[in-house]
């Protein structure tokens, strides 16, 4: 049997999207640039001292990437609110004093944490008692104790109302 070796890639200098943003949406091209050059940065401090944090910033930094361009791609579905968001997000000032590499790091992070952990719920049954399932309105109802950690999400993909913690 062959081995695959399946090792990640880094972000692109220049998406698939680049020439879109380049033209028409120049803060997606700004924010797309602080996540390459966060995940640069990474690389460059893991190969100078390989540590975990190292190489969980390269991690976070492709999620914030790899993810405002997906959600770019996908904006016909999710319109392009979650893509602007993001945008946004990435390109704020970080309120501890941290440089935009830091901001980059901790976005990607929560995104990983969280969005990954909803799509754990979603697709595999647990043992905590979480339930998902859809209502006639085709709002998804979901226990209060995890939509409340995923209010941006939800509001990005207009899945998201005050009714749906009366499930």
């Amino acid at each position: 049997m062959a081995s695959v070796d399946l090792q990640s890639l880094p972000l692109p200098p220049e998406p698939t999207t680049y020439e879109i943003w380049r033209e028409d949406r120049p803060q997606y091209l700004s924010a797309y640039n602080l996540a390459f050059n966060a995940e640069s940065h990474a690389a460059q401090q893991a190969e100078a001292e390989p540590t975990n944090k190292a190489k969980d910033n390269i991690i976070s930094a492709r999620v914030a990437g790899y993810l405002l361009v997906e959600l770019f791609d996908r904006r016909e579905i999710l319109t392009e609110g979650p893509c602007s968001r993001l945008s946004i997000e990435l390109q704020l000032e970080d309120r501890e004093g941290g440089d935009a590499n830091d901001v980059v790091f901790k976005l990607g992070k929560l995104y990983r944490d969280r969005l990954m952990r909803l799509c754990a719920f979603h697709l595999f049954h647990t043992s905590f008692g979480i339930s998902i399932f859809c209502s006639s309105d085709n709002h998804h109802c979901v226990h209060h104790t995890l939509i409340a950690s995923f209010p941006p999400f939800f509001q990005h993909v207009g899945r998201y109302d005050q009714g749906l913690y009366g499930c």
